[in-house]
């Protein structure tokens, strides 16, 4: 399920979450090829059958202290986007954020 969004929505959103972790500072990211590579190796996809706990235990397969979970969807013209940054040791929620948009291109680069 794709909540409302497209490929090209989800790869730009995406984009724009890791462009403002890395302008914040601080965090190393992981990129989604890396992430894809043990997840073929522990036989798993990103097809919805992996939940929160599995993506908690496979940052720390990457040695990731820090875990930014979330989603982002659409519902009319409208885009949302929720995101969690969790201690990858204890699974503890120590930020959240959510953000609506109007439109996809008022996001500024």
């Amino acid at each position: 399920d794709n909540n409302g969004l497209n490929k090209s929505d989800i790869r730009l959103l995406t984009g724009r979450l890791q462009s403002e972790l890395v302008k914040i500072g601080g965090y190393t990211i992981v990129e989604r090829k890396k992430i894809n590579e043990i997840l073929n190796e522990q036989k798993l996809t990103m097809s919805g059958m992996v939940d929160d706990k599995h993506l908690i235990n496979i940052g720390k397969m990457v040695g990731a202290k820090l875990i930014v979970l979330g989603n982002i969807g659409k519902v009319a013209s409208i885009y949302t986007i929720s995101a969690r940054l969790v201690d990858a040791e204890t699974s503890e929620i120590l930020k959240s954020a959510n953000k609506g948009f109007g439109y996809v291109h008022k996001f500024k680069y």
